[in-house]
């Protein structure tokens, strides 16, 4: 587990210096009004609407650029305005996997070859994702969703190569989705460490 432990400090050295450029630049740009909460229910909620009411493809485009950047601003906003809630730490994640399983819904509805491409691979990190969730429960560790760089770049690569399968680019869009699990598969690597801690 040498190369897991080595990943994982490389991994947290690097996250906390993107969320550390990123707080201070978005630091007094955004009004105190805004609740990062609000936006992550606002996710949901999203995700949700797309999947019951269809909508002409720029409307739908435009729509779901809107969710991603939800996801982008309620970390920020909760981190540098000290709005971190318990709620937002569990309900982020849930909001993510929400609005990527229902952009995925449209795609297979309107596009079967996209099912048959892509379905196994994000189900498989996926399912990746919930065991390791579960291992650490086995091992009653205490679990603090806590999303590093790795898994950030899993979840904009997804965003991104999703928007561009509904554009039509399919070449950029799959590469940018391969890139993405990857991804996904070096975050979980990343996280296995904490099976092993004594604290």
């Amino acid at each position: 587990m040498q190369l897991s432990k080595v990943l994982r400090e490389f991994t947290e050295e690097i996250t906390s210096r993107e969320l550390k450029w990123r707080n201070e630049f978005w630091k007094y740009k955004i009004p105190h009004f805004i609740h990062p909460n609000f936006l992550t229910i606002f996710r949901m909620v999203g995700a949700v609407f797309l999947v019951f009411f269809p909508l002409d493809k720029p409307v739908f485009v435009i729509l779901i650029v809107l969710l991603f950047l939800t996801d982008y601003f309620d970390g920020v906003i909760a981190r540098t305005q000290n709005k971190e809630t318990d709620f937002g730490k569990w309900a982020d994640p849930v909001a993510d996997k929400m609005l990527i399983a229902s952009i995925i819904y449209c795609l297979y509805l309107s596009n079967p070859n996209f099912w048959n491409k892509f379905i196994v691979y994000l189900i498989s990190i996926e399912t990746l994702i919930l065991l390791l969730g579960m291992v650490l429960i086995l091992f009653k560790k205490p679990i603090k969703p806590s999303p590093n760089i790795w898994s950030r770049s899993r979840f904009t690569l997804l965003a991104f190569g999703l928007i561009l399968f509904l554009l039509n680019q399919y070449f950029v869009a799959g590469l940018l989705m391969y890139i993405g699990i990857i991804c996904g598969f070096i975050a979980v690597v990343s996280y296995l460490p904490r099976v092993y801690r004594k604290n």
